[in-house]
């Protein structure tokens, strides 16, 4: 079903081109109205039968129009708005966002007399459900198929850490293996910490022959099957799309490339768990907004707290509500650690889930390149993490595996079967 698309711009050249690109495209638009120098934008959000604005934001009123924008967010939620700004940098991409818009990109230019609205229309094709006709059969069909799965869109769940090292991206890694081969998930494991690629790294070494650079690249025919086979099989109900190897690729990958790539990965997977690195860019507000829980992991150490509060601060002020936060305890030590009430009073959230110190077994665990399900299934730091999973995806813990189970899952156990095709390998992290 076509969304009905409402379009406000200050300039009326600029209106009616965008009009006319769209409609060119498929688009379907209800309204097309020109705002006047120092008309207020609140009285013309009034079309209640839009489910997606698209309007331009100018300098000298950009500030206002975030107000308008946020307090008609409040009364209609399910307004999905994209904004055109001449100005894109973090910081109003953060202003943005806590109005409630979907995503901030730069004026259409022209070329050859014809505006130049294909990151509009990527935009637009990325919402869900959001089919756009002509634009589907120009390579946009993926995005069609997204927003009309034959199942249920599959669940959301970001890890973040509030610091560098607070072992956010080895969670997200583990929790990504225990939902696939505890709790029977289709799951895919998104690694956006571009910079470091530290969840890639724990999935095998961080060689991986396509990472999100390549999504970038193939952008305008991405779609379902494309994806596919930019993702890294690691069990038979786990994939992972990797960070590139060279830090400079991730310059390749825009807010528009990410959107697109989730709603596919929903249409495909139960479970999409996203590594989202603390430095909020545009990407990472990105994935958060998208995100159904966000699990905010730290020490339970004064000098993490502090930058867990801080972290807290800005998830709030862009928008996002305590019911997604899901706060985790990591590396739960007795002795010098902060109290849990000390530490649910200081950043005004519930602890969800309290990980046990096993330093030991963790780096074995990253020493190896296998999983602690496999490793150790029984572990405490296991267990707990398994808890995490099933809380977090609203189903029961596994049933105990009998020890016979567990015992033909020790290291040199699979060859003990008498007429087994398996080996070793069938049961470590591809590298």
């Amino acid at each position: 079903m076509t969304r009905a698309l409402h379009l406000i711009a200050s300039d009326g050249a600029l209106l009616q081109a965008l009009q006319a690109r769209l409609q060119q495209a498929g688009v379907s638009v209800i309204a097309a109205v020109e705002r006047l120098p120092g008309q207020a934008l609140a009285p013309m959000l009034h079309r209640r039968d839009a489910e997606v604005l698209v309007l331009d934001l100018p300098a000298a009123s950009r500030s206002t129009d975030l107000a308008d924008l946020q307090a008609a967010h409040r009364q209609w939620p399910g307004l999905q708005v994209l904004a055109l700004s001449d100005d894109t940098s973090a910081e109003a991409w953060r202003a943005a966002a806590r109005a409630g818009v979907r995503e901030l990109l730069p004026l259409p230019a022209r070329g050859n007399g014809v505006l130049q609205a294909d990151e509009l229309l990527q935009a637009l094709a990325a919402l869900q459900p959001f089919s756009s006709g002509a634009a589907s059969t120009a390579g946009r069909g993926a995005a069609g198929a997204a927003a009309q799965p034959t199942r249920p869109l599959g669940a959301v769940v970001a890890v973040i850490g509030a610091r560098g090292g607070s072992g956010a991206s080895f969670l997200a890694s583990q929790l990504a293996w225990v939902a696939a081969e505890s709790l029977g998930r289709d799951t895919v494991l998104v690694d956006l910490d571009l910079q470091c690629a530290d969840a890639s790294f724990y999935a095998g070494d961080g060689a991986w022959s396509h990472s999100l650079a390549d999504v970038a690249q193939a952008f305008e025919r991405l779609d379902a099957a494309l994806l596919g086979s930019l993702l890294h099989h690691l069990a038979p109900r786990l994939q992972l799309l990797a960070a590139p190897a060279d830090p400079e690729q991730a310059l390749l990958l825009q807010p528009a490339h990410l959107a697109r790539t989730l709603a596919l990965l929903q249409a495909q997977h139960e479970l999409v768990l996203l590594d989202v690195p603390r430095h909020l860019d545009a990407l990472a507000l990105q994935a958060l907004d998208r995100a159904d829980t966000v699990c905010l992991v730290t020490e339970p150490l004064m000098h993490c707290l502090r930058d867990a509060r801080r972290l807290l601060q800005v998830l709030r002020a862009v928008g996002l509500p305590d019911a997604r936060l899901q706060l985790v305890i990591n590396r739960q030590r007795s002795g010098t650690a902060v109290s849990d009430d000390e530490v649910q009073n200081l950043l005004g959230l519930p602890i969800v889930q309290r990980l046990p110190a096993q330093p030991a077994l963790v780096d074995e665990a990253i020493g190896l390149g296998r999983p602690l399900l496999r490793l150790q299934p029984q572990a405490p730091l296991t267990q707990a993490i398994m808890a995490l999973a099933a809380q977090l995806l609203h189903q029961p813990l596994p049933a105990p595996r009998s020890w016979l189970a567990r015992w033909f899952d020790r290291p040199g156990a699979a060859w003990r079967a008498e007429g087994s095709a398996f080996s070793e390998d069938k049961f470590s992290v591809q590298r």
